[in-house]
């Protein structure tokens, strides 16, 4: 949980139970491993958790490791683990520049043309995730156009 006085508006991966915030979307994000076109060409399809610890880079993300122990166990088994962060995008940017294969929320990943999701090695991983803003700025009129922007944006990812 960020500090209070770090945002007026966030998204986190737990229910906060601050009674200063206003939980104002709630919605699933789905996550899958992806690597680069370069990093496959390079170094192959992993053809299953056991090779993919032992013969490929893994770059993790501490929030994503926390969130699922399939995860965390599969990162702690890992040979070859290139980088380990907590930044969304600086992950997204290490896996776009073949630093190796990570897991990442599937509508972000397939945005991105030279990303592969690399299928059939885990299922597909669910967490929620929730638009939090703080009691004090819910009538500002930029932060409730952010989230009739966000609210719109997450349920055309749900159909």
């Amino acid at each position: 949980m960020p500090e209070l006085h770090e945002f007026d508006m966030a998204l986190l991966f737990h229910k906060p139970k601050v009674k200063s915030l206003n939980v104002v979307a709630e919605r699933n994000l789905y996550f899958s491993l992806f690597a680069s076109k370069d990093y496959i060409a390079r170094h192959g399809m992993p053809q299953n958790i056991k090779d993919m610890c032992k013969n490929h880079k893994i770059c993790e993300n501490l929030v994503y490791t926390s969130t699922w122990s399939k995860w965390q166990t599969i990162a702690k088994k890992t040979q070859y683990l290139t980088t380990i962060n907590n930044g969304s995008s600086v992950l997204l940017n290490l896996i776009k520049e073949s630093f190796g294969i990570g897991l990442m929320p599937i509508d972000v990943a397939a945005k991105e043309s030279e990303l592969i999701e690399i299928k059939n090695i885990i299922p597909h991983l669910k967490t929620k995730f929730y638009l939090v803003v703080k009691r004090t700025c819910t009538q500002n009129p930029k932060i409730k156009e952010l989230i009739k922007i966000i609210n719109t944006e997450t349920l055309k990812q749900m159909t």
